[in-house]
């Protein structure tokens, strides 16, 4: 959530929804995968991961492939200024190039 005109929310088959305040609108993922955590350090940077390694970055116009992903799930992210970390399985963590 970059603020309260701003929110993004994940789901199966690839689900994003973008809230602007006044309805939520679906966006393209580019992805089937089960999205299961989105993260955003700002409007135009913001992370969606799931089921399949899938990581998927928006630049503030579209969602893209984040490359490298070594394992089958990944969750619960966060980030610094440098990197976006997601959990995966049996405590594995990856980060973002």
């Amino acid at each position: 959530m970059a603020g309260p005109s701003d929110v993004f929310a994940v789901g199966d088959l690839g689900l994003i929804l973008h809230y602007d305040g006044a309805a939520w609108h679906p966006m393209a993922s580019g992805t089937t995968k089960v999205l299961l955590d989105v993260w955003g350090r700002s409007s135009h940077d913001v992370y969606a991961s799931g089921r399949g390694g899938v990581m998927l970055h928006f630049d503030g116009s579209s969602w893209s492939a984040v490359d490298g992903a070594p394992f089958d799930i990944l969750s619960a992210m966060w980030s610094t200024t440098a990197h976006v970390y997601a959990t995966g399985q049996i405590g594995r963590v990856f980060r973002s190039p």
